[in-house]
């Protein structure tokens, strides 16, 4: 999550508040809402809490951020 923050910042993609604490409310309020790890890079949640979430443009697009900086740490 660290590196994707440090990435998405560099590239001026979006504002993060690291600082911030998110609460259950915020998660199920959100529009868009993903997970982030080693295994799964970036993956898009359809569904939290039973309610809805929108599947955008965003997940692809980090993904593909985290795995050209996976490629670019291959020597």
């Amino acid at each position: 999550m660290t590196r994707l923050f440090d990435l998405v910042e560099s590239q001026g993609l979006l504002k993060v508040d690291r600082a911030r604490r998110l609460s259950e409310q915020d998660l199920i309020e959100s529009q868009e809402l993903m997970m982030v790890g080693t295994t799964l890079d970036v993956l898009p949640v359809g569904r939290f809490e039973g309610h809805a979430k929108t599947v955008g443009p965003w997940a692809p697009r980090l993904r593909e951020l985290i795995q050209e900086d996976q490629k670019k740490g291959q020597i």
